[in-house]
């Protein structure tokens, strides 16, 4: 079964569709799963372009498991490439007047709205999908996007925390949580959820990275700057990534490291030459150092970038001091 399974996808790869066929044939005899079976055929017909075939395939897996929502997604997302937006959304509202209680439909029908720019609507059927099933993470998600770019705040994080409460380990939901708690500057509070993250979820880079962003700039005691350090260490034995970099730097001059803040921050730097922030971080080491002349060419780097940035005051007023 499983080399059956490994052979269908190379040949769907490989776009052999007569093989790929024959394969599922195969696959429906050694007893796969029916609902995957004809998921996979649609799969197919879908990739040659045979709408009416692939409708056919996820219309039938969609009879066997009803309350799935491979089998309804993928009926969306035909119709959707199709260009039959209004098809799709017929089809779910058809469906939830059937059952207004389907695990799925709901959300669905609210991601199609937020695509078609209707928030309003979009944010009704999020707020639906989230009590018919509150452990679908993925409307708690959209329903606290939608509040966020109307800047409700308060509306955005609720919903996160609602979500959180059904999903007390879910790792997007409290970064999401995290990040807007942070951009409020209710800094404690952004710091409990990520090592709440942390712990969870050991390896999540992303909350490494923020936490010790968010204890370098914004506590700055020993212990804290210890911990950002810890943190942060394992970037350099990762993919190279400038921003990532940029938190390890910072905090080894925050801890008074010179040589090793100029050499990681000059790394980050090469990935990521005219970003703000970096240059400015970078600027301020080299001053701290006292390589007044490097430190101004970084330093006017940041500041003549278009966009303004968190720091840029300190960098203007750093600038001003070495060049006086």
């Amino acid at each position: 079964m499983a080399f059956l399974g490994a052979l269908f996808q190379l040949q769907l790869k490989e776009k052999d569709w007569n093989s790929s066929q024959a394969t599922l044939k195969h696959l429906r005899q050694a007893g796969a799963d029916s609902v995957a079976a004809s998921l996979a055929e649609g799969h197919v017909a879908l990739a040659q372009q045979k709408w009416d075939a692939a409708e056919a395939a996820y219309l039938k897996a969609a009879e066997q498991r009803p309350l799935a929502p491979e089998p309804l997604l993928s009926l969306v997302q035909l119709d959707m490439r199709q260009g039959r937006m209004t098809q799709a959304q017929h089809r779910l509202e058809a469906l939830l007047e059937k059952n207004p209680d389907h695990p799925y439909a709901a959300g669905f029908l609210g991601d199609l709205f937020l695509t078609k720019g209707e928030s309003a609507p979009a944010v009704a059927h999020f707020e639906t999908a989230t009590r018919v099933n509150p452990k679908w993470t993925t409307p708690w998600a959209h329903l606290a996007r939608v509040r966020y770019a109307q800047m409700q705040m308060k509306e955005g994080d609720t919903a996160l925390l609602k979500g959180l409460e059904a999903n007390p380990e879910n790792e997007q939901l409290r970064l999401m949580l995290a990040l807007s708690l942070s951009a409020q500057h209710q800094y404690d509070e952004a710091i409990t959820h990520y090592e709440t993250v942390l712990r969870y979820v050991p390896r999540s880079v992303m909350a490494a990275n923020n936490l010790a962003a968010v204890l370098v700039d914004h506590r700055g005691d020993t212990k804290s700057l210890d911990r950002a350090l810890t943190l942060s260490k394992q970037f350099e034995s990762k993919k190279p990534n400038p921003y990532l970099l940029d938190t390890l730097g910072w905090a080894h001059h925050k801890l008074g490291h010179s040589a090793e803040a100029v050499r990681v921050l000059k790394q980050a730097t090469t990935f990521a030459p005219d970003h703000p922030v970096l240059n400015y971080h970078l600027g301020a080491v080299y001053a701290k150092a006292g390589q007044r002349t490097e430190a101004a060419v970084h330093l006017k780097k940041a500041i003549e970038f278009r966009a303004s940035f968190e720091g840029i005051e300190e960098a203007k007023a750093l600038l001003a001091e070495i060049s006086g």
